[in-house]
């Protein structure tokens, strides 16, 4: 049988043996006679990968093309707490739901983020966002309606959510703001408002 035209798949057959023989065969066609065929299909053999022709640009030359990671100045402008975010159209009650199975509570921020640096531009993301309780566990992120995502050049402000779901015996203690590949830096730790406790 011949695959169909145009197909980038080769199709192969082997012998299946009855169920009951199964154990009695050690590869494929050795299957004893009046057993069943079956078609399997194998991924055609990949092409070699292409070379790289253009020459590989110099370190200074991909630093100016690349966002600057200067530093970023954070503004907490809110902080709603489950129904609060809820009200205030940010969250979906779905996920309010979800995490209260999980004896959890979401707390939101809508935060005001700009660059400090003077030049290049900075990426930010409500996934740059952690958050620590008083015990010392770390949350990640939630999306929200309203996330945080914005590339900033200098000057430039950007305002968007990011929420956590931080268990019901626990309250936050610190926000925290990604500073490397794997390191965090603590914002002010006054942001909390004794609500929260």
């Amino acid at each position: 049988m011949r695959p169909p035209r145009g197909s980038d798949r080769t199709t192969k057959y082997w012998i299946a043996p009855p169920a009951s023989q199964l154990s009695a065969v050690s590869r494929p066609g050795t299957a004893p006679p009046g057993s069943a065929l079956r078609p399997t299909t194998a991924p055609a053999a990949r092409p070699p990968k292409p070379t790289r022709s253009e020459p590989q640009r110099s370190d200074q030359a991909s630093r100016q093309d690349a966002p600057e990671p200067g530093p970023i100045d954070v503004r907490i402008e809110r902080i709603l707490v489950g129904g609060e975010a809820l009200a205030a159209g940010v969250v979906d009650e779905s996920l309010l739901n979800t995490h209260a199975k999980t004896d959890k509570y979401v707390v939101y921020f809508t935060l005001q983020v700009s660059p400090a640096g003077t030049r290049g531009t900075r990426r930010i993301s409500f996934e740059d966002f952690r958050l620590e309780d008083r015990s010392g566990l770390i949350y990640t992120p939630l999306s929200t309606r309203d996330r945080l995502s914005a590339t900033l050049g200098a000057g430039e402000t950007a305002r968007g959510g990011v929420a956590f779901a931080v268990y019901n015996d626990s309250a936050p203690a610190r926000l925290l703001l990604r500073t490397g590949a794997d390191s965090f830096t603590p914002l002010p730790e006054t942001v909390f408002s004794p609500a929260l406790d």
